[in-house]
Formats: structure tokens, C-alpha cells, sequence
């Protein structure tokens, strides 16, 4: 870092780089319950890992989950038991997404300065944790998160194939299987297709050592991948099938509205990296672009073609693009012209200081009940809830606000202001979610209340439990924190255990037949899913 005359050098050295990268991946991390969606099924497969032993293929509630590989809930079961000392059953696994997502951003790093330079680099990787879609899934017990390590890796790897072709071959491999095993097969359809490509694009990867780099990448892939379903296979017979063939079906012929959906999910999600991308290549429209370039654009098209023939939208699917447009975007930011660049800064800083402002405004509120318009609005938001002061959430939020504020003041006027203080911002809004009002949100979101209702009303000696409209999340956190396990309904043709689990929305009806019996109704505050527990009558 640069002190002379007081002032901080952009782009950030490495130190402070560190301290930002650092201050994005560990609030949040820890400290609260599984949440719906994402997390509470990540948090119920490594359950299932910890408490029955199914490495081999994921579970969720008993039941094989076909959707994700293992990979990533390998390592969240390691991260559980070795911190399962201080940390609470669900706050160790999201300790793997904490360092997937490192490795994530070490390898778009290096992705960078290898197609580029060490500046562009840097760039990326703030372009990247400025993107709004990554935020939430940096933090929650997700396969895609491992995906995106391994696909990264892969970028990485083809990047390096020009200059070391040998060690890009197993770095490529490596890649791959890590995504394999994360996601299956959509998530190494786009990085072996540009693998494949890029000879015909530039002539820095065609040479005879790339054949090399692939042949040794596919070896790699094909062992490990083959490996594990060779393994899963002999465990369970039919299994490794099953899973091949609920792969396949993920693609579909996209619905015109697929189009609408991704347009509206990737202008927020990818933002600011899709402007800064496409500046990359208006300011490179009147030279022939780079090789790097040519592989990015490649690497974006393949990406978001599979976007498209997914069967089904969802936004976390979409992150795979983040990584060829924040790399885009990274080669972008030294060229990015004043105007702009300050533009994008003070939307930065406008915005994460009135947000942040809100966020202590609240806070405050809740803790002394003035301003008391605000305080009663976060009160009737989750009623029942009792704040308590915590001076390690004070403080460490305090701390940040004003590593923010020094940020802002001291940082030298460079048109990297623009990618820097807009990471740092949404890195500094995250913060002061996930500590000043964490345990509000965590009050609304949790399932734990709700879980341990059911439980005590469900009669004593029952052992077979059903349920009707049952999401994968609730599955998750009833056996999370209940030992709910149900049979679905949705997988027999009729009812055969005395007990009926049944969630619906407001307004829908049970189409219950005579003879069952209401033992318990229950609902999480504000939520519009209620659960219904009955039993049938002799």
C-alpha cells in the first residue's frame, strides 16, 4: 500500500486486496440456521453425510439427490468435523463454500494475468465480487459453489495452455473433474467445448503440445469422474444409471420465455460486470482481438448457451457467466474512460453509504426503540422478536464502516476507483447484514421453530411419517433439526403410514379424505407456506 501523502494506491496492493477478499467471505458464513432454499438442502445432504455415513452418493431426508455430485459436500462434511469442536453442525459446512470461493477467486485471478496482466487481474477479481448474484450463494452450502472453483480453474488452465502446456493439461483435468463432480454434466459442457474450440480461434493453442494438454485434462476427468461412478455403482446398483440419466434430462428445447426470464436475472445478477465486459469490447472494436479475448467471448457464448437449454430457470444457475464476464470485465477497467468510471464509483459509494446508513439506522432502532416508526416497522416484519446488543457485532461492523469511509476519502482518483469501491461497498453492505441484524433475519428465516413444533405433536411410536407438497428445503431442516424423515406421497401410488405431513400455500385446500385426524398446524411468521400434520383414525 502507498502512504505518500497519505493517500491509497489503486489498483489495491496485495494486503488490502487480502483484507477485502476476507471481509466479503467470513460474515455470514457462521452464526445462523440453514435458510431456504440453497443452503438448508446443502445443510440436509452433509446432515445425512455426518449422521448415516452416505459419502459416496448425496442424500437429502433418506433419499438420493441426483441433482448435485458429491464433491462439494465431501469437503463441507470435512470442514463440519474439524471444526465440529467450536462451531455449530450447520456453520462448519459453509466453511467449504468460504474456501471454494477463495480458490474461485485465486484462479480468476491468476485466469487474468495470464490472458492479460497482473492489473487485469485484480480487476477481475473485483469485478467479480461485485457481482450482486454471486453475493447471497458465496455463503450458503452450495454445490455450484465448488462448480464455479473447478470451472474456474479450467478457464484457468486453458488460459496457461499457450505458456505451459504440460501443467495446463493437468490443471485443466483437474478443473473438470472438480466441476463433474460438483454439478455433472452441465458443468463442464462449456469449458470442454472451448477446450476444444480455441485451436480454431487463435494459433496460441494451436500446436501439437495442446493435443498434449487435452489428452492429459480428459484423462484426468475421465478417471476421476469415471472413478467415483464406477464406485457409486457398486454401492447401489442402478444408482450410477440414475444419476446419468437425471443429468440428461436437465436439457430441454428453452421455452421463449426462458429468454425473459435470463435478460431480467442476468441485468442484476452480473451487474457490474456485463457493462465493464462490454466496454472490453467496444474499446477492442476497431483491432483484432486478442487470443485472451477470443477465448472470453468464446467462454461467455458456450456458458450461456447452456443457460438456455437447461430444462428448467433458476438463478443460481446463471453463475457460471459470471466468471468469463468478470474476466472480460477485468481487461476492461484500465481503459475504462474518467467519466464513466466516476460514475460508476459514486453509484458505488451513493449507494452502499444511504444503504448502510439505513442498516445502522436500524439497528439502533431496534436496540432502543427511537426512531420508534422504525422500530415498530421491524417488529411487525417479525413479530416475537426480542433484540440483543452484542458488542462483537458492534464492533466489528463499526470497524468496517470506517475501513469503508478511509477507503473512500484516502483512495488516489484512478479509474480503478470504479471496480474497487463498488466491491468494497457491497462487501461493506453484506457485512452489516450479517452482523448488526443478523439475528433479526435469522429469526425470520430459520425453520428450527417450526421443525421442533412438529416434532412434539408428532405420536409417540410412530415410525412412518408421509407427506404430501413436502419442498426439498422443508425436508432438509425437518431432519435437520426435527429427525423428521418422510415418505413422499408423491413416490407411491397410496397412503400406507399412519401419519400425514402436509404443506400447502394459504388458501389451498388438503384434499383430505374422511377418516384423518388435525393434530398440529404451524407456519414460520410472515410465511405463506403452512404445515399440517395428521393422523389417521382407526
Amino acid at each position: 500500500m502507498n502512504f505518500a501523502a497519505g493517500r491509497i494506491a489503486l489498483p489495491l496492493t496485495p494486503a488490502p486486496l487480502a483484507l477485502l477478499v476476507l471481509a466479503y467471505l467470513l460474515p455470514g458464513l457462521v452464526g445462523h440456521d440453514p435458510w431456504k432454499a440453497e443452503d438448508a438442502i446443502g445443510i440436509g445432504i452433509v446432515h445425512q453425510i455426518l449422521e448415516h455415513g452416505r459419502w459416496i452418493v448425496p442424500h437429502l431426508a433418506g433419499e438420493p439427490f441426483l441433482e448435485d455430485g458429491p464433491f462439494h459436500y465431501w469437503i463441507a462434511a470435512l470442514t463440519a468435523k474439524l471444526f465440529g469442536l467450536v462451531l455449530a453442525p450447520h456453520d462448519g459446512p459453509r466453511l467449504a463454500s468460504g474456501l471454494m470461493m477463495a480458490a474461485v477467486i485465486a484462479f480468476v485471478h491468476l485466469a487474468g494475468r495470464e490472458l492479460y496482466a497482473r492489473t487485469e487481474g485484480m480487476s477481475a477479481v473485483l469485478a467479480l465480487l461485485g457481482c450482486l448474484g454471486l453475493l447471497v450463494h458465496a455463503h450458503e452450502t452450495l454445490a455450484e459453489i465448488s462448480m464455479l472453483a473447478g470451472q474456474a480453474l479450467a478457464w484457468y488452465g486453458i488460459a496457461l495452455a499457450p505458456r505451459k502446456p504440460h501443467r495446463a493439461g493437468w490443471l485443466l483435468g483437474a478443473g473438470l473433474a472438480v466441476a463433474a463432480l460438483s454439478k455433472g454434466i452441465p458443468a463442464v459442457i462449456a469449458p470442454v467445448a472451448v477446450a476444444l474450440a480455441v485451436p480454431l480461434a487463435s494459433e496460441a493453442w494451436r500446436r501439437r503440445e495442446y493435443a498434449l494438454t487435452l489428452l492429459a485434462a480428459f484423462l484426468v476427468l475421465a478417471g476421476t469422474w469415471g472413478g467415483w461412478l464406477a464406485l457409486a455403482e457398486s454401492r447401489a446398483p442402478g444408482l450410477a444409471l440414475a444419476w446419468w440419466q437425471a443429468n440428461a434430462i436437465q436439457f430441454a428445447v428453452p421455452p421463449v420465455e426462458a429468454l425473459g426470464y435470463w435478460a431480467k436475472t442476468l441485468l442484476w445478477g452480473t451487474w457490474p460486470a456485463w457493462p465493464l465486459a462490454i466496454w472490453t469490447l467496444w474499446e477492442a472494436r476497431r483491432r483484432t482481438f486478442e487470443p485472451g479475448m477470443r477465448m472470453l467471448i468464446a467462454a461467455s457464448a458456450a456458458s450461456f448457451a447452456v443457460l438456455l437449454a437447461l430444462n428448467a430457470q433458476r438463478e443460481v444457475y446463471g453463475l457460471p457467466l459470471l466468471l468469463p464476464f468478470a474476466l472480460l470485465a477485468g481487461a476492461g477497467v484500465p481503459s475504462l474512460r474518467r467519466g464513466a468510471a466516476n460514475a460508476l464509483a459514486s453509484f458505488g459509494v451513493m449507494s452502499a453509504g444511504f444503504l448502510g446508513a439505513l442498516m445502522w439506522l436500524g439497528w439502533f432502532a431496534m436496540m432502543t426503540g427511537v426512531p420508534s416508526r422504525i422500530a415498530d416497522r421491524f417488529s411487525k416484519l417479525e413479530p416475537g422478536y426480542v433484540p440483543q446488543f452484542s458488542w462483537t457485532a458492534f464492533t466489528v461492523a463499526l470497524a468496517l464502516t470506517l475501513a469503508w469511509l478511509w477507503l473512500i476519502l484516502k483512495s488516489e482518483r484512478s479509474g480503478f476507483r470504479s471496480v474497487t469501491f463498488w466491491a468494497a461497498g457491497i462487501t461493506l453492505l453484506w457485512c452489516l447484514a450479517m452482523t448488526l441484524i443478523l439475528p433479526w433475519i435469522d429469526y425470520g428465516k430459520s425453520y428450527r421453530p417450526v421443525a421442533q413444533a412438529l416434532k412434539k405433536h408428532i405420536p409417540a411410536g410412530t415410525r412412518c411419517i408421509e407427506s404430501r407438497g413436502l419442498g426439498e428445503p422443508q425436508r432438509a431442516v425437518f431432519d435437520y433439526h426435527a429427525g423428521v424423515v418422510t415418505q413422499r406421497l408423491e413416490r407411491r401410488a397410496e397412503s400406507r403410514c399412519p401419519v400425514l405431513l402436509v404443506q400447502a400455500r394459504d388458501g389451498q385446500t388438503d384434499r383430505m379424505e374422511p377418516g384423518w385426524k388435525l393434530l398440529w398446524e404451524g407456519r414460520r411468521p410472515r410465511d405463506h407456506e403452512r404445515y399440517r400434520l395428521y393422523q389417521r383414525q382407526p
